[in-house]
């Protein structure tokens, strides 16, 4: 919470307006082929009263109607593992903001995100909870990196945050990757 209102609605102004830059950090399902990708597609949302919210519905592509907004998602591999269970770890930047954007995309990719409850492999997840502790109802997805700069009572202010990675990512992955996650977010941040 904020302590000063004024100062509140300018950050959110911030967030509006998408001028926030974020980095995720997450783990596929599969092997991503490529070390750095950009989605493109149409995302809409399919309001879900009985469930108190929504599912979005996707297509590879471009909006082509005013009902379905652009998503747009960078994304750098940062590693792959070759045995079972056949994951990616990856950074993930939403250069758009839309509801559930990078679960939506990455299960229209073929790469669902692992322990996602909505929008991931249902099976795969059942299976990896029964083989690794520590990852029962973990949707590894997690937020990294946040930087957003605004100007307040006429003063220019810079924001920044880093969250350390789980530890239960390197359970899956099966070794701690923490420079590896730190060069390829520095990669995206210098883009």
């Amino acid at each position: 919470a904020c302590c000063d209102r004024e100062l509140a609605v300018a950050i959110k102004e911030h967030w509006v307006r998408r001028e926030v830059t974020k980095i995720y950090i997450s783990i596929l399902r599969g092997q991503v082929s490529r070390s750095f990708e950009k989605w493109i597609d149409s995302l809409e949302k399919e309001p879900r009263p009985r469930e108190r919210g929504v599912r979005m519905n996707a297509r590879m592509g471009a909006a082509k109607s005013r009902q379905r907004e652009a998503a747009k998602t960078s994304l750098r591999r940062i590693h792959y593992t070759k045995t079972e269970p056949k994951v990616t770890l990856v950074a993930m930047q939403p250069i758009t903001g839309r509801t559930h954007q990078l679960r939506v995309q990455s299960q229209l990719h073929h790469y669902p995100i692992v322990g996602d409850a909505k929008y991931g492999d249902f099976r795969f997840n059942r299976a990896l909870e029964e083989k690794i502790d520590g990852v029962k109802g973990r949707m590894f997805l997690h937020s990294y990196f946040t930087k957003l700069g605004f100007e307040y009572g006429g003063e220019k202010i810079e924001f920044e945050a880093t969250a350390p990675v789980p530890d239960s990512f390197w359970s899956v992955i099966k070794t701690d990757l923490s420079e590896s996650v730190s060069r390829a977010v520095d990669s995206m941040l210098n883009m």
